[in-house]
């Protein structure tokens, strides 16, 4: 059974790659305190929807050939996720380890330009950015979110990727619960409690970042609670997506860009119910088919992890620059968001097509040649 195409998804996981870039070149580039822009983890937590929905897509795909319900099932799920996440992210830390000075040192210029912006910050601080045995051995083994010390030792988000091989560890047993006791009484059962939970580690362990699966695992539900909603008819799918913006509304620390997030979430559902029922919008399907879309949704990945190396090349630059020194604040943004979409974008399709292409088919002839 070939997985169905969501072009929506596509899109969503476009928009959410941009916006941690454009995010990120906003606090770097000194021109973020007060500026009602929505939190750059509000589009991780969309990666966490999207992945959650497209991972029991992808099980109900291979369900003839990969069952969950067998041993075996579990191991090719697991293989096919590690081909998928670890090639590219492995090679960026390789190049983080190799060029550990200027790959520091721009993010450390950002900060020199802007010392009043950074002065209530206590962290993301590049001294203490150093690449030992043990930190490298955690990050190769996605182990890093679990140790709090190790979360933020890297200038790259990636303490979101050790969140994701969490969730794909607890994935197939996740989604048998639901298959064996209810879609909606299982997420429930396990996402309420576990949000509880999140918040007593919270409060006892000083995680930098949500790296732990108890922090974020009720957004990875909702995201297979919407899957289950839009292919049901409509009674269920009123009664899961209601259960999927129960488990978001729980979300704490987000203030006022909390309903964003819940609307994140019946913007999804919307976009997957109209089209797997062939009922967008011509227009709508039309832009979410559209080539610019495939390639920002297939360099989405990779603008993701190689973001943070436009970054740093730009604050070499701009410390360097009379002239974007003399920028204002929100001008010299600008000119770095400019500049990073320029660089990393095309840097991302030659990856997408060298990197993580390669390494899916070496995946799969992998798991091919083990029957």
């Amino acid at each position: 059974m070939k997985r169905p195409t969501y072009h929506s998804i596509a899109f969503l996981r476009a928009v959410a790659a941009f916006w941690v870039l454009a995010v990120h070149c906003m606090i770097w580039g000194g021109w973020y305190d007060g500026i009602p822009v929505p939190d750059a983890k509000i589009a991780v937590d969309l990666f966490m929807l999207l992945s959650g929905f497209l991972m029991v897509a992808t099980a109900d795909a291979r369900a003839d050939s990969e069952p969950l319900e067998r041993g075996v099932g579990w191991t090719r799920f697991w293989m096919r996720r590690f081909f998928r996440i670890a090639p590219l992210y492995y090679l960026v830390l390789a190049i983080a380890i190799v060029w550990h000075d200027p790959f520091v040192g721009g993010y450390a210029a950002l900060q020199r330009i802007s010392p009043e912006h950074w002065a209530g910050w206590s962290v993301y601080d590049p001294a203490s950015i150093h690449y030992t045995w043990t930190n490298v051995l955690l990050h190769v083994t996605f182990l890093s979110g679990l140790v709090p010390a190790y979360v933020d030792a890297s200038y790259w988000p990636d303490w979101s990727l050790s969140l994701e091989m969490q969730f794909y560890l607890a994935f197939p047993g996740l989604l048998l619960l639901m298959r064996r006791y209810g879609v909606a009484r299982s997420a429930l059962t396990i996402g309420l409690p576990t949000i509880l939970i999140g918040r007593i580690v919270a409060s006892q362990i000083a995680y930098p970042e949500p790296s732990l699966l108890v922090f974020k695992l009720h957004c990875f539900l909702a995201g297979m609670l919407v899957y289950h909603a839009v292919t049901h008819d409509r009674p269920h799918l009123w009664r899961l997506l209601a259960c999927a913006l129960l488990l978001v509304a729980c979300e704490w620390g987000y203030g006022w860009q909390l309903p964003l997030l819940l609307a994140l979430v019946a913007l999804l559902a919307w976009l997957a119910w109209h089209e797997s029922t062939r009922c967008l919008p011509a227009w709508l399907a039309r832009l979410l088919g559209s080539r610019a879309v495939a390639f920002a949704s297939d360099a989405s990945y990779s603008v993701y992890l190689l973001h943070g190396f436009g970054i740093s090349a730009a604050g070499l630059l701009i410390e360097r620059s009379a002239w974007l020194l003399s920028l204002s604040p929100p001008m010299r943004v600008l000119a770095m968001l400019l500049f990073v979409c320029f660089v990393v974008y095309p840097a991302a399709w030659l990856t997408y097509h060298l990197i993580e292409q390669p390494g899916m088919r070496i995946g799969a002839r992998l798991l091919k040649q083990r029957g």
